[in-house]
């Protein structure tokens, strides 16, 4: 009889550590899964795609990059704006609601230098306008003319993005590409737009001349920049009201 309770024990201590150590290796192989995954994903995100290449975007992959634009945005969007050009993002559905734009950056360059550039930053508050030539500008601390925003600086730039069809601006355009013969390597225009659920919409055109091939249709174009003409004045005129009384 205790013979028999020995060996029920026995078999009993086998079978509870063979469960320990088959749940152990079960975990430790999840373990190494989750993070051969993290990693893949990590690469991914951070992967240029080819010119032309269209690679379809898994949710999670979604998800991950709407995050990290967001976490950008209000870790550093306060004083650097530059990661809205160029972070790998999620493109924003045709039918998102603009109402829920966070940051607007629209960016006009010549070989490096900005020669317009205007930006709408409803998550920290503040609007800018670059009336010429100014390297470094998307650094908010060096950009000129900040002023508080206005809900309905928000309002008039939704009107033109629906006039302009931005939403359907295509992502690049590409004129003639190389280096004039003063050295100067073009023109660059970027615009970027960061909404609140972490998607974007981004297009820009590149090119040493501006053909038909650089940027949208003109007169959609055009709705744009007069609009960043128009309120950039208006911007510069509430800068130096808000300094004005600042200082009394």
């Amino acid at each position: 009889m205790k013979m028999m309770i020995r060996l029920s024990a026995i078999i009993l201590s086998l079978t509870l550590m063979t469960g320990c150590i088959n749940n152990n290796s079960s975990y430790q192989a999840e373990s190494i899964v989750q993070e051969e995954e993290m990693n893949h994903m990590s690469d991914i995100i951070n992967e240029q795609p080819q010119e032309g290449v269209i690679v379809p975007m898994s949710d999670i992959e979604r998800e991950i990059r709407m995050n990290r634009a967001l976490d950008w945005a209000r870790a550093i969007g306060e004083t650097d704006l530059s990661f809205l050009l160029d972070v790998p993002f999620a493109p924003a559905p045709d039918d998102i609601d603009l109402n829920t734009i966070e940051i607007f950056v629209f960016s006009n360059t010549r070989d490096g230098a900005i020669g317009e550039g205007f930006v709408l930053d409803k998550m920290h508050g503040n609007v800018y306008f670059v009336p010429d030539n100014f390297s470094g500008w998307l650094r908010t601390e060096f950009l000129p003319h900040p002023a508080t925003f206005q809900p309905s600086d928000l309002t008039r730039l939704i009107q033109v993005i629906e006039e302009s069809n931005l939403q359907s601006w295509e992502d690049n355009y590409i004129g003639c590409v190389g280096f004039d013969e003063d050295g100067d390597s073009g023109h660059t225009w970027t615009v970027a737009i960061l909404f609140s659920d972490g998607t974007m919409l981004r297009s820009s055109g590149t090119g040493l001349v501006w053909n038909d091939d650089f940027f949208p249709p003109q007169n959609e174009w055009q709705i744009l920049t007069d609009f960043i003409a128009e309120i950039g004045a208006e911007i510069q005129e509430r800068h130096h009201a808000e300094q004005a009384e600042q200082d009394n």
